[in-house]
């Protein structure tokens, strides 16, 4: 084998073009899936935030 064909072998793509790895993040506040972070194959990565409802509570004031 000739040492360009050696050089090839070693160079690692970490995925197929067009391919791309979708990882659950947790979050720390419940332990709960917060969102995802997608590593595309050309080296760019997303973040997608899943916000979680607010429940706020009103109350009535006497005297304002």
């Amino acid at each position: 084998m000739s040492e360009y064909q050696e050089k090839l072998r070693s160079i690692g793509f970490p995925r197929k073009i067009g391919q791309s790895v979708k990882k659950p993040v947790v979050d720390e506040r419940d332990g709960s899936v917060g969102g995802y972070e997608t590593e595309h194959w050309d080296g760019r990565q997303d973040a997608h935030v899943q916000l979680k409802p607010l429940n706020p509570v009103a109350t009535a004031q006497e005297g304002a």
